[in-house]
């Protein structure tokens, strides 16, 4: 597979997200990582918004990073919520397919 030097859409997708605000960014790099990432599925959904809501407590690195990120989308924290997210077991990170 050839895939684009410039990658466009990572170059919209973070326009997108650079130009939102805390829990709209949240929600934009949400919906990155359902394109790119396996397992960003309605029970992973389900989980983190049980979090949020409180009626369950974070369990693992990746939930907590999650709980972060959303209480302060700043792009470190973020990246630090992806880079916990791309290491759950079963979880895996792959090109989007984009036309040439």
């Amino acid at each position: 597979m050839v895939e684009r030097a410039d990658m466009p859409e990572v170059r919209d997708a973070a326009d997108q997200i650079g130009g939102q605000q805390d829990l709209e960014r949240l929600k934009k790099v949400l919906k990155v990582a359902n394109s790119v990432m396996s397992g960003i599925d309605q029970p992973f959904v389900d989980r983190l918004n049980q979090l949020v809501a409180g009626t369950a407590a974070p369990a693992e690195d990746a939930e907590r990073a999650f709980l972060v990120a959303r209480h302060s989308a700043t792009f470190g924290n973020l990246a630090r919520m992806l880079e916990f997210w791309s290491m759950v077991p079963g979880r895996r990170v792959s090109a989007p397919t984009s036309s040439l």
